[in-house]
């Protein structure tokens, strides 16, 4: 396989991007907080990610990403599993850049990136610079500027979200070290074209096979 980032720091092809924008109906799936527990983030990839048009990491394991990709380089079936296009932020514990050996590709990672999906803008960010322990407020003032409908966020590594008007504001957990009794979690976020209030629907990782968390 092969990965390139794009001008606007998102890893994919232009086409691919720009086919994601269009879709009529997309399915993405979220990841955050995998803290160098590379194998917490490839469990997901290997259960959703054939089906998904986009991977949304929200930081704090970028390392784990890169090294997901350069498996892949190896990995046939893990390599099905990686979405066309992946939007990745950086966290706290996250550098700017960052290289997939096997690629000799060094990609520069944002603190926030906007992607369009199926119509929909959605913003992403790790939340460190939002004060996301204070509230969501300074991410929902970002998501207004960007006139995006979703934000996504990671940091807290507590599954979280809250349909604020038009505004979805939501974070998959932590797939590796969970906080507030939460188990290990990631999430799919199902938008269509058009069709306001997205499904986020938050999973609990099992060796047995992930199943839908409420919290």
């Amino acid at each position: 396989m092969t990965v390139i980032q794009d001008s606007t720091l998102l890893l994919g092809s232009t086409d691919a991007i720009a086919s994601l924008a269009q879709k009529d109906s997309a399915k993405v799936l979220v990841i955050s907080d995998s803290h160098g527990f590379t194998a917490q983030l490839i469990f997901p990839l290997l259960e959703q990610g054939s089906d998904c048009d986009c991977l949304i990491f929200c930081g704090d394991g970028i390392g784990d990403v890169c090294a997901a990709l350069d498996r892949a380089q190896e990995d046939e079936t893990l390599a099905k599993c990686i979405p066309p296009v992946i939007c990745a932020v950086a966290g706290n514990c996250d550098t700017e850049f960052y290289s997939v050996n096997s690629m000799r590709l060094t990609i520069q990672i944002p603190l926030v990136q906007t992607v369009t999906i199926a119509g929909h803008t959605v913003i992403c960010t790790h939340g460190h610079r939002f004060s996301i322990y204070n509230g969501t407020e300074t991410l929902e003032q970002a998501a207004k500027r960007s006139n995006a409908d979703v934000a996504l966020y990671g940091h807290t590594h507590i599954a979280h979200s809250l349909q604020q008007g038009p505004l979805l504001i939501a974070n998959p957990g932590s797939c590796a070290r969970p906080r507030s009794n939460q188990p290990p979690c990631y999430a799919i976020l199902k938008l269509e074209k058009g069709k306001p209030y997205p499904d986020f629907t938050v999973y609990q990782i099992s060796s047995s096979g992930s199943t839908p968390y409420t919290f």
